[in-house]
Protein backbone atom coordinates (compact mmCIF):
# COMPACT_ATOMS: atom_id res chain seq x y z
CA UNK A 1 0.00 0.00 0.00
CA UNK A 2 1.84 2.98 -1.20
CA UNK A 3 2.52 5.70 1.64
CA UNK A 4 1.42 9.11 1.67
CA UNK A 5 4.24 11.17 2.81
CA UNK A 6 3.71 13.98 5.20
CA UNK A 7 0.52 12.74 6.42
CA UNK A 8 0.83 12.44 10.30
CA UNK A 9 -1.19 13.75 12.39
CA UNK A 10 0.51 16.34 13.57
CA UNK A 11 1.97 17.11 10.14
CA UNK A 12 -2.45 17.94 9.75
CA UNK A 13 -2.85 19.56 12.96
CA UNK A 14 0.25 21.26 14.74
CA UNK A 15 3.32 21.55 11.98
CA UNK A 16 5.43 24.29 13.39
CA UNK A 17 3.86 24.97 16.74
CA UNK A 18 5.22 22.34 18.24
CA UNK A 19 8.44 20.82 19.17
CA UNK A 20 6.72 17.58 20.06
CA UNK A 21 7.27 14.25 18.14
CA UNK A 22 4.52 11.93 18.89
CA UNK A 23 0.86 13.23 19.25
CA UNK A 24 0.37 12.34 23.35
CA UNK A 25 3.35 14.46 24.01
CA UNK A 26 1.29 17.70 21.46
CA UNK A 27 -1.55 17.41 23.00
CA UNK A 28 -1.00 16.27 26.58
CA UNK A 29 -3.10 13.02 26.50
CA UNK A 30 -3.80 9.60 26.83
CA UNK A 31 -5.71 8.08 23.90
CA UNK A 32 -7.23 4.53 23.85
CA UNK A 33 -8.05 2.63 20.32
CA UNK A 34 -11.12 4.39 18.87
CA UNK A 35 -14.54 3.15 18.44
CA UNK A 36 -16.29 6.25 16.93
CA UNK A 37 -16.96 6.60 13.27
CA UNK A 38 -15.47 9.13 11.15
CA UNK A 39 -16.65 10.80 7.90
CA UNK A 40 -13.73 11.33 5.31
CA UNK A 41 -13.77 12.71 1.93
CA UNK A 42 -11.22 11.30 -1.08
CA UNK A 43 -10.80 13.97 -3.48
CA UNK A 44 -9.64 13.25 -6.83
CA UNK A 45 -7.37 14.47 -9.06
CA UNK A 46 -8.40 16.73 -11.81
CA UNK A 47 -9.07 15.26 -15.51
CA UNK A 48 -7.05 18.30 -16.65
CA UNK A 49 -4.30 20.71 -15.44
CA UNK A 50 -6.18 24.44 -14.15
CA UNK A 51 -2.93 25.49 -14.01
CA UNK A 52 -3.30 27.70 -17.43
CA UNK A 53 -6.69 28.62 -16.56
CA UNK A 54 -5.60 30.06 -12.96
CA UNK A 55 -2.70 32.10 -14.17
CA UNK A 56 -4.75 33.56 -17.01
CA UNK A 57 -6.33 36.84 -16.39
CA UNK A 58 -9.45 37.99 -15.38
CA UNK A 59 -11.01 38.46 -18.83
CA UNK A 60 -9.63 35.17 -20.19
CA UNK A 61 -10.96 32.77 -16.90
CA UNK A 62 -14.10 34.42 -16.69
CA UNK A 63 -14.66 33.66 -20.99
CA UNK A 64 -13.32 30.49 -20.75
CA UNK A 65 -15.42 29.53 -17.71
CA UNK A 66 -18.33 30.60 -19.81
CA UNK A 67 -17.70 28.64 -22.99
CA UNK A 68 -17.45 25.88 -20.42
CA UNK A 69 -20.90 26.05 -18.85
CA UNK A 70 -22.57 26.98 -21.95
CA UNK A 71 -20.70 23.70 -23.22
CA UNK A 72 -21.81 21.81 -20.54
CA UNK A 73 -17.92 20.88 -20.26
CA UNK A 74 -17.03 22.43 -17.43
CA UNK A 75 -17.08 19.71 -15.13
CA UNK A 76 -16.13 16.76 -17.02
CA UNK A 77 -13.15 19.29 -18.20
CA UNK A 78 -11.84 19.76 -14.22
CA UNK A 79 -14.00 16.71 -12.44
CA UNK A 80 -11.94 13.69 -12.18
CA UNK A 81 -11.74 10.97 -14.76
CA UNK A 82 -14.29 8.67 -15.31
CA UNK A 83 -11.89 6.01 -14.59
CA UNK A 84 -10.46 7.65 -11.67
CA UNK A 85 -13.74 7.93 -9.82
CA UNK A 86 -15.20 4.48 -10.59
CA UNK A 87 -11.82 2.90 -9.59
CA UNK A 88 -12.06 4.66 -6.17
CA UNK A 89 -15.65 4.30 -5.86
CA UNK A 90 -14.78 0.41 -6.24
CA UNK A 91 -12.23 0.65 -3.55
CA UNK A 92 -13.82 2.57 -0.93
CA UNK A 93 -16.80 0.78 -0.98
CA UNK A 94 -15.18 -2.29 -0.10
CA UNK A 95 -13.32 -0.45 2.53
CA UNK A 96 -16.43 1.76 4.36
CA UNK A 97 -20.38 3.16 3.58
CA UNK A 98 -20.22 5.52 0.66
CA UNK A 99 -22.37 8.49 2.00
CA UNK A 100 -23.51 10.98 -0.26
CA UNK A 101 -24.63 11.80 -3.81
CA UNK A 102 -24.57 14.72 -6.87
CA UNK A 103 -27.25 16.29 -5.25
CA UNK A 104 -26.13 16.01 -1.68
CA UNK A 105 -30.13 15.54 -0.30
CA UNK A 106 -28.29 14.01 2.93
CA UNK A 107 -25.59 16.83 3.18
CA UNK A 108 -22.90 15.33 1.27
CA UNK A 109 -21.86 15.61 -2.23
CA UNK A 110 -20.22 12.97 -3.95
CA UNK A 111 -19.96 12.39 -7.18
CA UNK A 112 -17.34 12.60 -10.32
CA UNK A 113 -18.12 16.26 -11.20
CA UNK A 114 -17.31 17.23 -7.45
CA UNK A 115 -14.00 14.93 -7.32
CA UNK A 116 -15.28 14.04 -3.99
CA UNK A 117 -16.30 10.82 -2.32
CA UNK A 118 -17.18 10.41 1.37
CA UNK A 119 -16.92 7.44 3.42
CA UNK A 120 -18.08 6.94 6.83
CA UNK A 121 -15.29 4.56 8.22
CA UNK A 122 -15.64 2.52 11.20
CA UNK A 123 -12.50 2.47 13.63
CA UNK A 124 -12.02 -1.04 12.22
CA UNK A 125 -12.17 -0.02 8.58
CA UNK A 126 -9.98 3.09 9.33
CA UNK A 127 -7.16 0.88 10.09
CA UNK A 128 -7.80 -1.62 7.17
CA UNK A 129 -7.57 1.35 4.39
CA UNK A 130 -5.12 3.72 6.05
CA UNK A 131 -3.19 1.00 7.41
CA UNK A 132 -2.92 3.08 10.65
CA UNK A 133 -4.75 2.14 13.90
CA UNK A 134 -7.01 5.28 14.93
CA UNK A 135 -6.87 6.34 18.88
CA UNK A 136 -9.24 8.67 20.57
CA UNK A 137 -8.32 11.13 23.75
CA UNK A 138 -12.02 12.57 23.96
CA UNK A 139 -13.09 14.77 21.17
CA UNK A 140 -9.14 13.82 20.13
CA UNK A 141 -9.64 11.13 16.90
CA UNK A 142 -6.04 10.64 15.67
CA UNK A 143 -3.59 8.35 14.27
CA UNK A 144 0.61 7.82 14.47
CA UNK A 145 2.48 7.75 11.76
CA UNK A 146 2.02 8.52 8.03
CA UNK A 147 -0.96 7.09 6.01
CA UNK A 148 -1.07 4.79 2.92
CA UNK A 149 -4.01 3.72 0.92
CA UNK A 150 -4.66 0.88 -1.30
CA UNK A 151 -2.97 0.31 -4.57
CA UNK A 152 -4.18 2.19 -7.59
CA UNK A 153 -6.91 4.58 -4.97
CA UNK A 154 -5.21 7.82 -6.67
CA UNK A 155 -6.02 10.59 -4.37
CA UNK A 156 -5.37 14.40 -4.49
CA UNK A 157 -6.54 15.23 -0.85
CA UNK A 158 -8.24 13.53 2.64
CA UNK A 159 -10.98 15.82 4.25
CA UNK A 160 -11.59 14.71 7.90
CA UNK A 161 -14.97 15.56 9.12
CA UNK A 162 -14.02 15.81 12.78
CA UNK A 163 -13.06 18.02 15.04
CA UNK A 164 -9.47 17.16 15.64
CA UNK A 165 -8.58 18.85 18.80
CA UNK A 166 -5.19 21.40 19.43
CA UNK A 167 -1.75 20.72 20.83
CA UNK A 168 -1.74 21.66 24.24
CA UNK A 169 1.26 24.53 23.71
CA UNK A 170 0.60 27.44 21.02
CA UNK A 171 -3.29 26.80 20.33
CA UNK A 172 -4.25 27.54 17.50
CA UNK A 173 -7.39 26.39 15.25
CA UNK A 174 -8.01 23.97 12.87
CA UNK A 175 -5.53 23.92 9.53
CA UNK A 176 -5.71 23.14 6.05
CA UNK A 177 -2.45 21.15 4.92
CA UNK A 178 -0.76 21.99 1.40
CA UNK A 179 1.26 19.16 0.16
CA UNK A 180 3.05 20.52 -2.79
CA UNK A 181 4.62 18.28 -5.22
CA UNK A 182 8.21 18.92 -3.55
CA UNK A 183 6.24 18.53 -0.17
CA UNK A 184 6.68 21.83 0.89
CA UNK A 185 4.17 22.09 3.52
CA UNK A 186 1.90 25.32 3.64
CA UNK A 187 -0.82 25.93 6.52
CA UNK A 188 -3.90 27.74 6.23
CA UNK A 189 -6.26 28.16 8.89
CA UNK A 190 -9.43 26.36 8.05
CA UNK A 191 -11.03 22.74 8.56
CA UNK A 192 -9.45 19.65 8.99
CA UNK A 193 -7.34 18.97 4.99
CA UNK A 194 -4.82 17.15 4.15
CA UNK A 195 -4.28 18.09 0.63
CA UNK A 196 -1.56 15.85 -1.48
CA UNK A 197 -1.88 17.27 -4.88
CA UNK A 198 0.51 16.09 -7.77
CA UNK A 199 0.92 20.24 -9.00
CA UNK A 200 0.01 23.23 -8.25
CA UNK A 201 -2.17 24.71 -5.74
CA UNK A 202 -5.68 24.73 -6.24
CA UNK A 203 -8.79 24.65 -3.87
CA UNK A 204 -12.31 23.01 -3.44
CA UNK A 205 -14.39 25.91 -2.78
CA UNK A 206 -14.30 29.40 -1.04
CA UNK A 207 -13.13 27.42 2.18
CA UNK A 208 -10.91 25.31 0.65
CA UNK A 209 -12.81 21.80 1.09
CA UNK A 210 -14.87 19.25 -0.32
CA UNK A 211 -18.68 19.93 -1.75
CA UNK A 212 -21.42 19.90 0.91
CA UNK A 213 -24.92 21.00 0.11
CA UNK A 214 -24.54 24.52 1.53
CA UNK A 215 -21.48 25.30 -0.69
CA UNK A 216 -19.86 27.57 1.81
Amino acid sequence: MPTLENSTFLDLTSYGTTTATTVEAAFQVTGTPAVSDVNVAFILPRANDPTALLTSNWATRQTTLEQLKDNGTLWSTYGATTSDYNNAYSILSSHGTIIGNASGSDGYVTSQESRTIWVKLTAPQFETLFSTKPYQAGDLYYWNGNLSVPSGLNVAGLWFERRQGRPARRPAKHRQLHVDKQRHIRRRHGPALLRLPAGGEERRDQHGGPDRTRHR
